[in-house]
């Protein structure tokens, strides 16, 4: 028992510090960075085009239901119902902060602290939309797949 228990706390001791491994810094480069702004340009603009197929998803629904109804088939109208709410929390998740990542939501809503490598510190508001406020600038922006982009032409993951 005690070897399992000795083998455990070496994994668990790995996988401390493989967390605790500092990532490289990002590449600064002009191209790399005009990449990365057109890749969340082209990502927010994917979202909103999502939102306006969800919107209208959800109204064919109703439509739909309205139509079950008034053919008195309640079970076909509950069927469509059940879907008309997974449609809706589908068009919840897009219009939320939250990043997919392989595998992985993250929802980043919410007051942040970051601290750069320069012992730099901002205070970042995200809302459910994934708009991103910094007060302490007077500055906007948006966060899209993790990549934060507050107009300025630098991109911020």
């Amino acid at each position: 028992m005690s070897s399992m228990l000795w083998r455990a706390s070496i994994v668990v001791t790995c996988a401390i510090a493989s967390l605790a491994a500092e990532e490289p810094a990002p590449p600064r480069s002009p191209p790399v960075q005009k990449a990365e702004r057109q890749y969340a340009l082209t990502m927010e603009k994917i979202r909103q085009e999502m939102l306006v197929a969800d919107r209208k998803r959800v109204a064919d629904l109703d439509a739909a239901i309205k139509i079950a109804v008034n053919a008195k088939d309640l079970k076909e109208a509950e069927r469509i119902e059940s879907l008309k709410d997974a449609a809706k929390a589908t068009m919840e998740e897009h219009r939320s902060g939250e990043v997919t990542t392989g595998a992985a939501t993250v929802n980043l809503t919410g007051e942040w602290d970051v601290t750069y490598a320069d012992g730099a510190t901002r205070t970042y508001f995200v809302d459910k939309s994934g708009k991103i406020s910094l007060p302490q600038d007077n500055r906007t922006g948006r966060i899209n797949n993790g990549v934060i982009d507050m107009g300025d032409g630098k991109l911020e993951r």
